[in-house]
């Protein structure tokens, strides 16, 4: 897809071969806590971007930016954002943690993870969405273009390219929280939770 541009070791959490789950019921289990984490917080995330993008409109230069970036936004595309949101972080998370160099159970621990967004939202699917990007050379084109596509998840239309800047941050200052819902994942006590992704 792109070169890595690996971050220092000192700002990841690199998972230790302790951190591999004992049997598929633990991965399952830690893979379901995961995403539901994640999943949680890019809702918050994107809550957010919107009110500030809201809050900004009246200072839009055009009629037209100011009514998209005050418009409601239904369940629906709330929903199909979350999703692309949600997606991306994953990848991120895998970039960071060196791509196909990662140890082999990291990697099918994040690939079952970005599978298991569809039980949270079905459409798009992971597939999809993946697929929708796999052209961007860098991380910079690909922030960019992701921010827009949510933009445009959200049904702001034609002034998606002009508002997607207000969700790049989404993506760009997000490593910090992913690890730490990463690292929750792998070293959280789960013996007494019951909620297995089939």
């Amino acid at each position: 897809m792109y070169e890595f541009n690996l971050p220092s070791a000192a700002s990841v959490f690199r998972p230790k071969p302790g951190h591999h789950p004992r049997n598929r019921q633990e991965q399952h289990k830690r893979v379901h806590r995961y995403v539901s984490l994640l999943g949680n917080s890019a809702s918050v995330q994107l809550q957010q971007s919107i009110l500030k993008m809201r809050n900004a409109a009246e200072k839009m230069p055009t009629p037209q930016l100011q009514a998209a970036a005050s418009k409601e936004i239904s369940e629906e595309e709330f929903r199909w954002a979350i999703k692309e949101l949600l997606c991306l972080w994953i990848h991120l998370e895998a970039v960071d943690q060196g791509g196909a160099g990662m140890p082999t159970w990291l990697i099918n621990y994040l690939k079952l993870a970005l599978y298991a967004t569809d039980y949270l939202v079905a459409q798009p699917t992971a597939a999809e969405i993946m697929k929708a990007h796999a052209h961007c050379e860098n991380l910079t084109e690909l922030y960019s273009e992701v921010s827009e596509s949510i933009a445009k998840y959200l049904g702001l239309g034609d002034c998606a390219s002009s508002l997607g800047i207000a969700f790049v941050s989404l993506l760009t200052e997000s490593r910090a929280l992913r690890q730490n819902i990463l690292k929750d994942s792998l070293t959280a006590d789960v013996d007494d939770d019951e909620t297995i992704i089939q």
